[in-house]
């Protein structure tokens, strides 16, 4: 395939998970269309700030009624003009990846954890 097909398939490209092509999987977990990415995300929650209704208006109509509303309401509000306007430096990748053994493992002794319990729990009603 060409490098401009491979290139504009990758942009549309959700997750890198499960492509059987090469040159697409290498495309889509480059530099360019991480940023892009992230480029599209801050456009979106830019949008979707300047549609919220105001703290005033949510008082007014009376839908935040106790002061723990407004706290969480000023919380939330905080992390995502954080995350539009705040670029982390000297940081590759926004995600956190964790190796499939290093999950299974996990899974496993998450299993192993909820058996023990189990059979604990049993024991002490006989």
């Amino acid at each position: 395939m060409n490098n401009n097909i491979i290139y504009e398939i990758s942009k549309y490209v959700d997750t890198s998970i499960l492509i059987p092509n090469k040159k697409i999987y290498e495309c889509i977990n480059s530099k360019e269309i991480r940023c892009r990415r992230i480029e599209m995300n801050k456009n979106v929650l830019k949008k979707k700030m300047e549609l919220r209704q105001s703290l005033f208006i949510l008082k007014f109509k009376n839908i935040l009624r106790d002061r723990k509303d407004v706290i969480d309401f000023n919380k939330i509000h905080n992390i995502i003009c954080k995350v539009i306007n705040d670029k982390p430096k000297n940081h590759q990748n926004f995600s956190v990846k964790i190796s499939r053994n290093l999950s299974s493992i996990g899974k496993e002794l998450n299993f192993l954890l909820k058996k023990v319990i189990l059979n604990a729990q049993l024991k002490f009603k006989r």
